[in-house]
This record gives C-alpha cells, sequence and structure tokens, in this order.
C-alpha cells in the first residue's frame, strides 16, 4: 500500500512524502502510537489497524502462555473486568482524546484482542467438553439465529451509532464475539448446519481471504478517484 501510494504520487505530479519521519512511522508500522491524526491516518489510512495488530502480535505468545492455564471461570473474570476497565478509561478520557487514545492507540486495542482470545479459548474448552458439545449441539438453530442478529446488529450500529461514541469500540466488540463464538462453536458441534454450509462454501471462502486485501485497498481507490 505504502508502494500504492508513492506511485499514485508519481501519477499525479505531487510529492507523496512530506515527511520522513511520518514514512518510516508507517514503514515499521508504529503510526498509531502517536496521537496525532496527521501521523495515524498518514498515507493509507487504513494501516492504523496494522500497527494495533502487529503489537498485539508481539504479545500474543506470552497472553496465551498466561491465559491457557486459566479455568472457564477465571477466563469469564477477564472479560469482565476488560470490558469494565475499558467503560472506566473511556468515561474518563477527554472527549478530543478518545478516537486516538481508545480507538486507534495500540495499547488500548489490546483490550479487545484478548478478549476475542478469551473468547477463542472458551470455545475450545467447549470442544473439549462432551457435556458441553452436547449441550450446543441441541441449539444449533439458537446458535445460528444468535449469529445472524449479530452480524444484523453490527451493521445497524455501523449505520445509526451516535458520532459521539463512534470511538466507543465496546460497542462493536458485543456483536463481533456474538458472531465469532457461535460461528466457532457451530462448525465444532454441528457442522451440516445451514450457515456452516454456506460459509464453507468455496465462494464465501474466496470472499473472505479477499476481504482483508479488500479493506487495505479500499480507501486508496476512493482517493484515487477522487
Amino acid at each position: 500500500c505504502l508502494a500504492a501510494i508513492l506511485l499514485m504520487g508519481i501519477i499525479q505530479h505531487e510529492p507523496a512524502i512530506s515527511s520522513i519521519r511520518i514514512f518510516l512511522l508507517n514503514a515499521l508500522l508504529l503510526q498509531s502510537w502517536f496521537p496525532d491524526m496527521d501521523v495515524y491516518f498518514s498515507f493509507n489510512s487504513l494501516s492504523w489497524y496494522c500497527s494495533a495488530l502487529l503489537f498485539f502480535l508481539c504479545l500474543f505468545p506470552m497472553i496465551l502462555r498466561f491465559l491457557s492455564r486459566a479455568s472457564l471461570k477465571k477466563i469469564a473474570i477477564l472479560s469482565s473486568a476488560l470490558v469494565g476497565i475499558y467503560c472506566l478509561f473511556w468515561i474518563l478520557c477527554p472527549y478530543a482524546w478518545r478516537h486516538s487514545v481508545l480507538y486507534i492507540n495500540p495499547a488500548m486495542r489490546l483490550f479487545d484482542s484478548v478478549l476475542g482470545l478469551c473468547i477463542g479459548l472458551w470455545v475450545i474448552q467447549i470442544r473439549d467438553t462432551a457435556k458441553w458439545q452436547l449441550f450446543f449441539s441441541q441449539k444449533s438453530l439458537w446458535l445460528q439465529i444468535f449469529s445472524i442478529s449479530g452480524v444484523v446488529l453490527l451493521i445497524g450500529l455501523s449505520f445509526l451509532l451516535p458520532g459521539r461514541l463512534k470511538s466507543f469500540s465496546l460497542m462493536y466488540w458485543i456483536p463481533t464475539a456474538m458472531v465469532l463464538f457461535t460461528l466457532t462453536v457451530l462448525n465444532y458441534t454441528n457442522p451440516s448446519n445451514l450457515l456452516s454450509k454456506f460459509l464453507n462454501s468455496i465462494p464465501m471462502q474466496w470472499l473472505g481471504r479477499c476481504s482483508f486485501s479488500f479493506y487495505m485497498i479500499h480507501a486508496l481507490v476512493i482517493r484515487y478517484c477522487t
């Protein structure tokens, strides 16, 4: 994406690099640590996410080693604590800083990454426990309804959420967790269900593999076209 931006600058006869420092921050995926929109949204604005992702991937082995020894109860307590601490940060953080600190900064986005990891470990315990497998295998229809409801809720929040709450990423954790949890449990307990068959079809798998690349380039396409 950085190469594409440089090429666009040449085509449009505009200097693509206004600051070597900001360019290097983007190249090293460190731009999201700076609470300045001209830095974290510089070049390809969507790469702020990669900056947060890199931070989580660096910490992932250590976090997994800690959480993999935790019981289901401890994981549930940790998840609740993460939600509570994030809400406290959001209340105490000045409005002008909420987007750059609470939504963009990798340290704060670590909250939802750890929460996602907790959900993954919970699903593994369900997969490996006969009692839980039997329970959820009998709830296949409800899991599918719950998953579809999460997608609808996520789309609804994207369009209807007031501007002042756009930086409140917790609002997106809830429907995303609903979808990821139910779909994964469905695949483990009842892989023949209609929703899993649809999502595991070749066209949907192909779209899934393309989705992140599409996310990374769509802002550049819009910028170039305008």
